[in-house]
């Protein structure tokens, strides 16, 4: 499999540089916006290890973000995330089999793109202690979709814009967050995707390339004013609501 992922690896990079240049911004959707082009570019049996890649390459991201931002994260809200996420990941998966997996991904395209829309077409978006309260059951629930369909982030994401209007803070949880949420999906996904010596040393070349690049992006973000900041990541939370819907189509 790490002969034919070769067979395309500029392009392959170059999907993936600018990717996660976009969601190192963000802060989330990097995997998200790789995903469908590197599955056209190399068909669906390389899921696998393709998910295998940009995990690794995603957590390695997430965990520069967070060393770098980490001063500004809210580790009590933080804490009430990773909390209800933890609780519904184990659920998820043992409900994958009774859950109506077309059905909830319908849903979660929809709550994706209405949250998007809303946030984006809202006036500054200001701190409120009611939407903090939602934290434990709203990381529940997407933890839970996440367990049983490695999808339900969008939602999260969608709240935390809610929960913490203020970029900095936005960005150093998420990143303190995605980076402690998936340190266990690494072991049971190398397991998945058994790759190769080649594969793994693709992995480290794409890991150092992104990580690079991922340092430009963070101090972009820095720059960029916070109603504009507002606005792209509510239109990239349409854009995976769409693809979310697209998917099931």
């Amino acid at each position: 499999m790490s002969e034919l992922l070769l067979e395309h690896a500029a392009l392959a990079l170059a999907i993936i540089v600018v990717t996660h240049f976009i969601g190192a911004i963000a802060v989330f959707g990097s995997s998200l916006l790789a995903v469908p082009p590197l599955l056209l570019l190399y068909g669906p049996e390389s899921l696998p290890l393709v998910l295998f890649v940009l995990v690794i390459v995603g957590l390695l991201q997430a965990i520069l973000l967070a060393m770098r931002n980490w001063r500004a994260a809210d580790g009590r809200f933080c804490f009430r995330l990773l909390l209800g996420s933890a609780t519904g990941l184990p659920l998820g998966m043992v409900l994958t089999s009774v859950l109506p997996g077309r059905a909830v991904m319908i849903l979660l395209g929809l709550l994706t793109l209405a949250a998007g829309v809303s946030n984006g077409l809202s006036a500054r978006i200001k701190p409120s202690a009611r939407v903090r309260r939602w934290a434990f059951p709203i990381a529940l629930a997407t933890g839970l979709i996440h367990g049983a369909y490695a999808s339900g982030g969008t939602v999260l994401v969608a709240y935390a814009q809610r929960a913490m209007p203020d970029r900095d803070t936005f960005r150093a949880t998420l990143a303190v967050y995605w980076t402690l949420l998936n340190i266990g999906f690494v072991a049971a996904l190398f397991i998945r995707a058994r790759p190769d010596g080649p594969a793994l040393l693709m992995t480290g070349t794409v890991a150092m390339i992104v990580l690079s690049v991922t340092v430009l992006a963070d101090r972009t973000a820095r720059h960029i004013n916070p109603r504009h900041f507002q606005w792209g990541v509510s239109a990239l939370l349409v854009i995976s609501g769409l693809a979310l819907l697209g998917s099931q189509v």
